[in-house]
């Protein structure tokens, strides 16, 4: 026995996994480009994504007290919603937004990654200035905020993303 390796601890294990949806979905966030091309995976009336938003609110009510078979279960459905509804956000992609918002976000999208690869702060400012005037129209709450874009694009693409 002493030469086995030790069993999984649950809850750490638990833990790491959720901690890893956690940071993939913040850069996710963060990643203006793929918010706008996977836009169901930031929108709640989405079935996965709510089943999403539920996991990971179930999860937030773990303690020190909860279970082990409780948290491993808890941990299973965050990555397994999460990987869900990321998997579906991916296969609608930009289909998920309204027909007639497609073009201008495919757009907005393309203008978002030519501001995070920007060579100079004045190309940065003239992609972002432009995501920015074609979002605002489209007023969807699931889009980025087209008032808070300028500190959203970063200059670096966003690893793992």
């Amino acid at each position: 026995l002493a030469a086995c390796p030790p069993l999984p601890d649950p809850r750490t294990d638990g833990e790491a996994r959720v901690a890893e949806v956690r940071a993939t979905y913040g850069r996710m966030l963060t990643d203006v480009a793929y918010r706008i091309e996977n836009a169901a995976l930031f929108d709640t009336a989405v079935p996965t994504t709510r089943q999403f938003e539920t996991a990971m609110a179930m999860w937030a009510g773990v303690s020190a007290s909860t279970p082990d078979d409780e948290v491993a279960r808890r941990a299973a459905m965050a990555v397994l919603a999460f990987d869900t509804a990321r998997a579906h956000a991916e296969t609608v992609g930009l289909a998920h937004l309204p027909a007639q918002a497609r073009d201008r976000a495919r757009r907005a999208a393309g203008a978002a990654r030519l501001a995070r690869a920007a060579a100079t702060d004045a190309e940065r400012t003239a992609a972002q200035d432009q995501v920015v005037r074609i979002l605002r129209p489209l007023a969807l709450y699931y889009l980025p905020d087209p008032d808070r874009l300028p500190r959203a694009i970063s200059p670096t693409r966003v690893p793992g993303v």
